[in-house]
């Protein structure tokens, strides 16, 4: 074998590894663009990183809107009514389109938590209620508002999972004795705090009530 036919042997095996390596570069990026287009980050890291949630998308408006979280499947809400996303965590981007065809983007950020994207006006209220799930709390438990969010307030992360959402039933018992309850109210009494402790109280003690009546009649 002489010189030449050396040469052109080992071109030919630089050129086999540097095609081989260029194969496993794609297919890694392959793989990592599969995490990132679902949703998750590149490889999926934001799985690992954080705790994921669910977004309540809610609609008290008049019109249709069309909620798209990390270009995933879109959701059209129609007035009054609403949606359970699921969330990565982490930050995800949340885009919105009206009626009329506007669009808007919300950044979400969440870590074992859920959140809420309110839209279309209105007003909602968010309240602690593990007390009316301690037996010990019987004759006048503790309702304390952990926040208001207003007409102008589209997103609120509610820094649990423990969330009980509006018209949806109210559960049997809290797992870990922690519960926050969010429910819509008029925005005229939502600064005003005693009229609007004592109207989610009332709802609160009327929806129990009705819960434990049907749970005798079943």
């Amino acid at each position: 074998m002489d010189e030449q036919d050396i040469d052109v042997d080992k071109s030919g095996r630089v050129l086999r590894w540097i095609v081989i390596g260029l194969l496993v570069v794609l297919v890694l990026v392959g793989i990592g663009a599969v995490g990132k287009f679902a949703g998750t980050g590149w490889f999926g890291w934001r799985q690992f990183a954080y705790d994921g949630g669910t977004l309540y998308a809610v609609n008290l408006g008049d019109s249709n809107y069309t909620v798209t979280v990390e270009g995933r499947k879109s959701h059209t809400l129609e007035p009054r009514g609403f949606r359970h996303i699921e969330l990565v965590g982490g930050t995800s981007e949340a885009i919105v389109t009206s009626a009329d065809e506007q669009t808007r983007t919300f950044n979400i950020t969440v870590d074992g938590s859920h959140a809420v994207l309110k839209l279309g006006g209105g007003c909602l209220a968010a309240a602690d209620i593990s007390e009316f799930y301690d037996s010990s709390k019987r004759e006048m438990p503790r309702l304390e508002i952990v926040a208001r969010i207003g007409e102008d307030q589209q997103v609120w992360v509610a820094g649990t999972k423990q969330v009980m959402w509006p018209r949806e039933s109210l559960p049997k018992a809290l797992p870990g004795g922690e519960g926050i309850w969010v429910e819509t109210v008029g925005c005229p009494i939502l600064d005003n705090t005693p009229y609007l402790e004592g109207y989610l109280r009332t709802k609160l003690q009327g929806r129990l009530r009705e819960q434990n009546k049907k749970k005798k009649g079943d």
